[in-house]
């Protein structure tokens, strides 16, 4: 089986297709940062996230717990219902729903994601993650918001669902993997690459919500985001 090396830190940082170049990327670099992956595009979302999977993922409130809330940011409000997640399913015909939004802290140059997988039993789980790049960080929190997307697709795919429905409010995230808009970016074009790859294996829809409105599962996705940008 053919697998990719991510080296996020280290003489070279980039994705290899050998251990023995990674090995020497990495050989003698004091806190060097790399994984192995099955595909190039879990490399790359490695890559543009720091830790991918080290620093992501937040489980799901049972009725009893309530949703991560940085600081005093508390709301009950925004404790979802089995009935609330089902109800995001009128009208659509995913086996899922993500809610993707991201994050971005200026004090620290920290882009971040916060990412919500709905599924039809009422199921719910967070995933959330940052990054420091800094050809990424000049897009600020679309950097997140693309990984976040990113990450719900994967998560989709190892869960075997067949098809996503990814709920976002900025346009790009749409339109950059459906070709609308122009990738000329490290991201951008990661993001495509990715994204055209992986609806080989699960079926993608997008739909835009207004940012900041109150629609419950895209405000819990910003403060998750926050959360994980460090801003409280």
């Amino acid at each position: 089986m053919k697998w990719y090396y991510a080296v996020q830190k280290g003489k070279k940082p980039g994705i290899y297709s050998d251990w023995a170049s990674c090995s020497q990327a990495v050989e003698a670099v004091s806190g060097a940062v790399y994984k192995k992956f099955r595909t190039r595009e879990e490399a790359e979302c490695f890559l543009l996230s720091d830790g991918y999977e080290k620093k992501s993922g937040a489980p799901a409130p049972s009725s009893s717990r309530k949703v991560p809330s940085p600081g005093k940011r508390k709301n009950p409000s925004l404790t979802p219902s089995a009935e609330e997640v089902k109800a995001e399913f009128s009208g659509i015909d995913s086996s899922a729903i993500a809610y993707v939004d991201g994050s971005y802290n200026a004090l620290s140059g920290v882009y971040a994601y916060g990412a919500i997988l709905l599924e039809r039993s009422g199921e719910l789980s967070y995933f959330q993650g940052s990054g420091s790049d800094p050809e990424l960080a000049v897009m600020r929190n679309v950097s997140g918001e693309i990984l976040g997307s990113m990450r719900a697709v994967l998560e989709g795919i190892r869960r075997g669902l067949s098809s996503l429905t990814i709920f976002y409010d900025y346009m790009g995230i749409e339109a950059w993997a459906d070709g609308q808009w122009k990738c000329n970016k490290k991201g951008t074009i990661a993001y495509r690459d990715f994204m055209k790859e992986k609806r080989k294996e699960i079926a993608v829809s997008f739909r835009k919500v207004p940012a900041h409105s109150g629609v419950l599962f895209n405000e819990l996705a910003d403060r998750i985001a926050k959360e994980a940008a460090g801003i409280q």
